[in-house]
């Protein structure tokens, strides 16, 4: 199943944080996540050949399982003997950091939805004309969140199969079925429709609902989460 992460950067970090908080809160996220959902504590994380990052642990176990009692040293293996590998992907927009994991490719991404006059010219030159239809019947915030939804879904898509944001967006339409390249997606908005996060996998279980977590203390780039009740 795909499980999405989110966080709040704090207000101590100003309204637009800078790249470097957006990541450094990111990752401190990604390990927390992986150490006490996962038990990897002790994985670092690498390039793989494709040039996405991957835990250096490439056969990990399936189940949940307490931190500490598992570490990159051991290759445990399903109950089929089949090796499994936790993907993760990693998205930040403003102050919303997102991290999501499943044992397939996928991909994510976060926008903050602000106003924009010139959505229809954008959603000209990168949309399918099937989305740019749909988004043209829309208006005032209906159109922003519309277009925001087309956005975040064709990004997490293309992390999800490894293409670049350079390829052909036109080229294909997030209200046409994926399944056919085995692609699931979901979208989600959060913060009273601030902001909209979407996300792609080859896994067919999209988990519906975003686990939240909030930081509660920082020091020298150290954080500490708190699942947000």
């Amino acid at each position: 199943m795909v499980k999405v992460f989110t966080v709040s950067i704090p207000l101590s970090c100003g309204e637009n944080p800078s790249k470097k908080d957006q990541s450094h809160i990111a990752s401190a996220l990604r390990d927390f996540i992986a150490d006490v959902e996962f038990g990897l504590g002790n994985c670092s994380v690498t390039a793989s050949d494709t040039g996405k990052p991957r835990f250096e642990y490439s056969e990990i176990i399936r189940n949940t399982m307490p931190a500490k009692k598992h570490n990159c040293n051991t290759s445990p293996k399903t109950a089929y003997g089949e090796p499994l590998q936790l993907c993760f992907n990693i998205s930040h927009s403003r102050s919303m950091v997102c991290v999501a994991f499943a044992y397939r490719e996928l991909g994510v991404d976060v926008e903050f939805m602000r106003e924009r006059t010139n959505i229809l010219q954008i959603a000209a030159r990168f949309f399918h004309p099937e989305e740019y239809n749909r988004l043209q019947k829309t208006q005032g915030q209906k159109r922003i969140e519309t277009f925001y939804r087309i956005w975040t879904l064709k990004e997490s898509y293309l992390k999800c199969v490894g293409m670049g944001i350079g390829e052909d967006l036109r080229g294909f339409s997030v209200f046409e079925p994926l399944s056919h390249q085995g692609c699931e997606l979901n979208s989600f908005t959060i913060q009273n429709g601030t902001y909209c996060i979407s996300v792609c996998s080859f896994d067919s279980k999209i988990n519906k609902k975003l686990i939240k977590y909030k930081i509660i203390n920082e020091s020298n780039w150290q954080y500490n989460f708190k699942l947000r009740i």
